[in-house]
């Protein structure tokens, strides 16, 4: 997956500098409010925190279509160096 989906800056990019090969998974548990904005956003599970935090830290620029009232998503990311 590109970077560009996931907005999360070059933290992934950096750790991949770092650690050749690195992969994971980091699930994010986010509420999306009636107006589409993303209200509060964290790490639920995944076993790469920074990265995770990045992710957590761009989602809440992220909107979506207005709703009937707020939406609460857990979405995992797998992130997989190969090409």
């Amino acid at each position: 997956a590109g970077t560009e989906f996931y907005e999360r800056g070059d933290s992934y990019e950096e750790a991949l500098q770092r650690q050749p090969g690195l992969e994971g998974r980091v699930s994010l548990g986010f509420m999306v409010t009636a107006e589409g904005s993303v209200q509060a956003s964290n790490v639920v599970e995944g076993n790469m925190v920074g990265v995770g935090a990045c992710i957590a830290q761009a989602s809440r620029r992220w909107t979506f279509p207005s709703s009937s009232g707020p939406t609460l998503v857990n979405y995992p990311f797998v992130l997989d160096s190969t090409p």
